[in-house]
């Protein structure tokens, strides 16, 4: 009787088993793709009241922002980014995204990253990003990247621009570039992640089954 109990507790905890690997599985295959990357440089930059977009975005969605900021006064700070498609009053996409982080001083860049967990853009959109300063001792800087105010200068990524404000539309040009990295989030479908989750659970099935049926005397 016991070797029986023995044997079902060992098919329920396979079965169980499976039944994680079906949830974990989809986590596990999901990678980020870089789409923009414009280089950071240096320390110091504006502070989070200036905007930033970027034209002709490369993705089917948005993953995640990541920015370099620094401060005036280490301590930790409270910030947000909102993501608008079109324009700065444009539809919101997703929702803002809204982190704690323990800041340096000016000297010392601490990177950012704001995920929006994969939300579809359409291909080739402009995306603005609204940052905003909830909390901290001092003012926050992000990291604006290669540029000056030259509109000519070619050191930044193509179509990242800098703005004065987030005045609607696209405020006034500051300059041409900012330090970023924007991912998007690669998937699987879901009828390949149904199949190998069904796969597995089948899988297991089958063993406890041969296991079950190769002594029936002790069943």
């Amino acid at each position: 009787m016991k070797l029986r109990n023995h044997r079902i507790s060992r098919l329920l905890l396979s079965v169980a088993a499976a039944a994680l690997l079906s949830i974990m599985v989809p986590g596990a295959l999901r990678a980020d793709t870089t789409v923009v990357s414009d280089p950071f440089s240096g320390s110091g930059g504006d502070l989070l009241s200036r905007g930033f977009y970027v034209t002709s975005y490369d993705g089917t969605n948005l993953g995640s922002v990541t920015l370099e900021y620094n401060s005036d006064k280490a301590g930790v700070y409270v910030t947000s980014l909102t993501a608008n498609l079109g324009a700065y009053n444009g539809p919101i996409i997703g929702s803002p995204e809204t982190i704690t982080t323990t800041l340096g001083l000016t000297s010392t860049e601490t990177l950012v990253t704001y995920n929006f967990g994969g939300v579809s853009v359409p291909f080739g959109s402009l995306i603005t990003f609204t940052q905003q300063q909830i909390s901290g001792p001092e003012d926050a800087f992000f990291n604006v990247g290669l540029c000056s105010f030259d509109p000519s200068c070619a050191l930044g990524t193509p179509g990242v621009v800098e703005t004065d404000g987030t005045t609607a539309p696209l405020d006034i040009f500051r300059r041409g570039s900012v330090g970023v990295v924007i991912t998007e989030t690669n998937t699987p479908e879901p009828s390949v992640l149904l199949l190998m989750s069904t796969g597995l659970i089948g899988l297991v099935v089958l063993r406890s089954y041969r296991m079950s049926h190769s002594r029936p005397g002790l069943l």
